[in-house]
């Protein structure tokens, strides 16, 4: 008589514990019986899982990198969540908003010859700092130290006629200061000062029209502008009211002979 033990694919849990099932079979001329069965503790606090630590997602604050840091417990089926926050996970992670940029700079000036320099310098930006990377001397104004002769305008002005004019004042440089060399008055601004008439308005009479009964005529306004008068409007004015009407009168007409009298036609019209 032979007997052996034997696992089954039957599992159970018990607590925290996973269980599985266990059968005792014996060889009875040639067949294997069952003979009894009982579950054995096949893997100890199976379903008990500690809290731990999750990795979540990323986010940007600042220059940093932070990622969320999630704190779970199992409950025998899923894990549920008990407290989270924004862990530092890469410190200046991300570059500064300017960096890597590069900017030139003006600085001091210098004479060379008769020309002006000035200093220029580059910069570049490594992480919100910048630093001088180099510098030179820039042509800044060609020749200015030295000055051609030239037209000045000057404050005094001079009315005559209509127009405006205003000195001009031909100078040249001498390395220290102008020299007037001529002057004269240029005409600054033609017609600048308003004609005699400009602005005054007169009311003109025009044709006749009739209206119904009455008679009206036309009435212009004009105003003024720098001596040419410029229609502003027109309007029919009523100038003889019941003009056209007359009233009922006789009228004398033809003749006409009755024995030895002699007649004739009254009219009256309206």
């Amino acid at each position: 008589m032979v007997a052996q033990w034997r696992w089954t694919n039957q599992y159970r849990r018990i607590g925290v514990h996973r269980y599985r099932r266990r059968s005792l079979y014996r060889n009875y001329q040639g067949h294997w019986r069952r003979v009894r069965s009982y579950w054995h503790l096949w893997r100890r606090n199976h379903y008990y899982k500690a809290r731990r630590w999750f990795w979540g997602r990323y986010r940007r604050v600042g220059r940093h990198l932070y990622r969320l840091r999630i704190l779970k417990r199992w409950t025998g089926a899923k894990w549920v969540v008990v407290r989270k926050y924004w862990h530092l996970y890469r410190k200046n992670h991300y570059n500064h908003r300017l960096h890597g940029k590069t900017k030139w700079t003006w600085g001091g000036y210098r004479r060379i010859g008769v020309h002006l320099y000035r200093h220029r310098t580059l910069y570049r930006n490594v992480q919100g700092h910048w630093r001088r990377v180099r510098a030179y001397w820039h042509k800044w104004r060609h020749n200015h130290y030295y000055k051609r002769p030239r037209w000045f305008w000057t404050n005094h002005y001079k009315r005559i006629g209509r127009h405006r004019y205003r000195r001009q004042i031909y100078r040249r440089w001498t390395g220290g200061k102008w020299i007037t060399v001529r002057r004269y008055w240029r005409l600054f601004r033609k017609n600048h000062y308003n004609h005699r008439h400009h602005g005054r308005r007169k009311w003109v009479w025009g044709r006749f029209k009739r209206i119904g009964l009455h008679r009206y005529r036309l009435r212009t306004l004009f105003r003024n502008v720098q001596g040419r008068w410029r229609r502003v409007r027109s309007y029919w004015h009523l100038y003889r009211r019941n003009h056209y009407y007359k009233k009922s009168r006789w009228h004398w007409g033809g003749f006409k002979r009755v024995g030895y009298h002699m007649y004739r036609r009254k009219i009256l019209k309206r």
